[in-house]
């Protein structure tokens, strides 16, 4: 598969799976305003309100991949575009710098939707 088409569809496959523990993140939220601000609940998880909950989803489950890709872009030469490879995940990692970068990302993901469940659970 072309380098390039790969880059595209690895786009995809990363937003699905970022999106699926910021969804769970963003649900244990609503639940903590459900029941820590009945009265509020209705005003805070509107239609419109949650339309903006969804981009912001979107938004932040995108960052790390364009931020794995930004630095494949920015380490690979021209002529990789049009080489046909395998596509796979280590593709996009050749240099070591770029692995601990992605498993930073990862850990700081990690790190920041665990903080929100936790505190989301023990204010329940």
């Amino acid at each position: 598969m072309q380098v390039s088409l790969c880059i595209v569809f690895y786009l995809i496959v990363c937003q699905c799976m970022f999106v699926t523990p910021v969804t769970l993140t963003a649900m244990t939220l609503e639940r903590y305003v459900a029941i820590c601000l009945p009265l509020r609940h209705p005003e805070l998880c509107s239609l419109h309100n949650t339309q903006k909950c969804i981009l912001i989803i979107l938004t932040v489950s995108s960052v790390p991949c364009f931020i794995i890709v930004s630095t494949f872009i920015a380490a690979a030469s021209s002529s990789v575009y049009t080489q046909h490879k395998l596509c796979s995940m280590e593709m996009f990692v050749p240099l070591p710098w770029q692995n601990h970068f992605k498993f930073a990302v990862y850990q700081f993901y990690f790190f920041i939707m665990s903080i929100t469940i936790t505190f989301s659970y023990v204010k329940v």
